[in-house]
């Protein structure tokens, strides 16, 4: 049986000891943090900063090694490498291998951790054993929660409020950007799907835990600091490497999931995003609209080989 440790009154009160306490108090619900890195030395410090001390930490690096596998092997953390860059699903695949918790927590590099986050969702995780799977508010740049509200993959009437609210609530995706999974949802689903490179992934993933292993659910009063996109230092060709693999994602994704028109869907998106008035001013997001475009006509190429 799971006891539940009582936080103070107030969740400002709450530190990284008694995170610490609860934690280890609560064996059955230990959990692994796992996160996928590419020239993520910098951003990563303040991740690994935010988590309580002891927890098992697994670094899979897709990029070059810019420092980041000495830095953390001198603090105890495992890091893991193929050699070369195996997309974000695959590399949280490999993450989850060695893992011999109950929880898997999947967040960004560039993200860090409110001092309450994990034990808010360890102890809604204890309220609702039927869940799959647990997503904590995410906190803008601005200082705005939110959360993953709609999906390509979802009908248009799935769309959730903005407001993430205060209460547990089911919702239909989850973000990659922080994720808690069951250990055991995650064997049921097999992990991430390897095929999918980068984007959409969470997405997936989120559908099938859905589908075969529990409900998904929102933790507002787990929140979780991520600007998004700051992970690997920006550039002209990411922004382009990055829109080829969203559209390359999207079309199969869409395909996967009975999507009408994947590849047409997934080339109109491209030259929508690159004949926008943000687009002209803007020569990062005019380098992501080319790739996604670049992107879905690689598909049509590949479909006829």
């Amino acid at each position: 049986m799971i006891t539940i440790y009582e936080c103070p009154n107030s969740t400002n009160e709450i530190d990284h000891r008694l995170a610490t306490r609860y934690l280890v108090e609560n064996k059955m619900t230990s959990v692994t943090i796992i996160t996928v890195a590419y020239n993520s030395a910098c951003a990563i410090k303040k991740l690994v900063e935010s988590l309580p001390p002891g927890l098992p930490m697994t670094i899979v690096d897709n990029g070059p090694d810019d420092g980041i596998r000495n830095w953390a092997a001198s603090r105890g953390i495992r890091v893991l490498s193929e050699g070369r860059n195996l997309g974000f699903g695959a590399a949280c695949n490999l993450g989850a291998t060695s893992a011999q918790s109950e929880f898997l927590f999947f967040v960004n590099p560039d993200a860090y951790l409110d001092k309450n986050t994990l034990s808010e969702l360890l102890k809604a995780a204890a309220q609702h054993p039927e869940a799959a799977a647990f997503g904590p508010a995410l906190v803008d740049e601005n200082g705005i929660a939110t959360f993953k509200r709609d999906s390509y993959l979802l009908a248009r009437g799935l769309r959730q409020p903005r407001d993430p609210g205060d209460e547990h609530r089911i919702v239909p995706v989850l973000s990659g950007a922080a994720m808690l999974i069951r250990r055991s949802a995650f064997e049921k689903v097999r992990g991430f799907d390897p095929l999918i490179f980068l984007y959409f992934e969470d997405d997936d993933i989120s559908i099938r835990l859905a589908s075969h292993a529990g409900p998904l659910l929102l933790v507002p009063t787990a929140m979780v600091y991520h600007a998004g996109g700051k992970s690997s230092n920006p550039s002209y060709e990411l922004s382009k490497f990055k829109g080829y693999h969203w559209a390359r994602s999207r079309i199969y994704v869409g395909r996967k999931h009975g999507k009408a028109l994947p590849v047409l869907s997934g080339l109109l998106d491209g030259v929508s995003h690159l004949i926008s008035r943000h687009s002209l001013y803007d020569t990062d997001r005019r380098k992501g609209a080319l790739g996604r475009i670049k992107g879905a006509f690689s598909v049509l190429i590949d479909s006829h080989r």
